[in-house]
């Protein structure tokens, strides 16, 4: 698959109320999808397939996530061609870490 970012692809954005106080928003496209290979990089700082990338949106944008609760995750749509990243953020925030003193 070849792609020049420019075309006639689809992008889909859906956002959902997910059980146990969170909220997903999904974004897909019908693009070539991610590289198997990459997949277990994909979120690792300064790993880029971009000429003139950096390799930090995905990492930081999944710490942001973590930091509030939440996740970041990517896959390959499972109904066809693309690429499916969803974001999980819980409604009510993060939730406080409990505190242990020390002994």
């Amino acid at each position: 698959c070849t792609s020049t970012g420019r075309g006639t692809g689809q992008i889909r954005i859906t956002i959902l109320d997910q059980p146990e106080g969170y909220q997903t928003v999904t974004v897909r496209d019908t693009g070539c999808g991610l590289d198997p290979e990459a997949m277990d990089r994909l979120f690792e700082p300064f790993y880029t397939t971009k000429e003139r990338g950096t390799g930090l949106g995905l990492a930081l944008s999944r710490q942001i996530a973590l930091d509030h609760g939440g996740d970041l995750l990517a896959a390959n749509n499972p109904d066809g061609p693309g690429a499916c990243f969803t974001l999980r953020l819980p409604v009510d925030g993060p939730q406080p870490q409990s505190e242990t003193e020390p002994a």
